[in-house]
């Protein structure tokens, strides 16, 4: 992709060609899916911060627990 195609104030690619438009429906996607996690993060009250959502958005803000640690949890 020629830099040239960019579109800096829509933040897009410019152009109709099938190649234009799948990159920039992929785009909106993902600005969707971030958007998401923004709102998942606001109503779990927690901190709204680019590496909160970056996080969400990776699937890498989840604490997850390991067998022995659940065990040891549930026998308390």
């Amino acid at each position: 992709m020629e830099a040239s195609l960019w579109d800096n104030t829509k933040d897009r690619v410019k152009g109709s060609f099938p190649e234009n438009r799948r990159l920039n429906a992929y785009l909106d996607e993902v600005y969707g899916q971030l958007f998401d996690c923004h709102k998942q993060l606001l109503s779990e009250l927690k901190v709204i911060t680019p590496d909160a959502i970056k996080k969400r958005f990776l699937g890498e803000d989840e604490q997850h627990k390991t067998l022995m640690q659940l065990v040891t949890f549930h026998q308390v």
